[in-house]
């Protein structure tokens, strides 16, 4: 049985949005399930549902965009709260960047 990746996303220019497009067609290609979402359209059940996600935002100031630390901070705690983890399950992260000094260590 294949497995389920999630891929969540915000994009304002379109550049995390063709990651997270990308990433997707290198799960579907290895033959895994992939579920693509933006994290305005993203539920718990979509967390649940996954074996493993994928979060993606442009890096602003060295920071995710709101729109997905908005999701991160309430939706997670919702998560959490309903008595629902993560464990057990792979996440990772992509972000994009417009410029040279977004997310360098200064």
């Amino acid at each position: 049985m294949a497995s389920t990746v999630l891929i969540v996303y915000y994009s304002k220019k379109g550049a995390t949005e063709k990651m997270a497009l990308e990433i997707a067609k290198g799960v579907k290609d290895s033959g895994e399930n992939v579920v693509i979402k933006t994290f305005a359209d993203c539920t718990v059940t979509d967390l649940l549902s996954a074996d493993a996600v994928a979060f993606g935002s442009p890096t602003y100031y060295s920071n995710i965009a709101w729109q997905p630390k908005k999701f991160l901070d309430e939706m997670i705690f919702d998560f959490y709260a309903r008595g629902y983890s993560l464990k057990g399950r792979l996440c990772g992260c992509f972000t994009s960047t417009g410029g040279y000094d977004d997310g360098r260590d200064v």
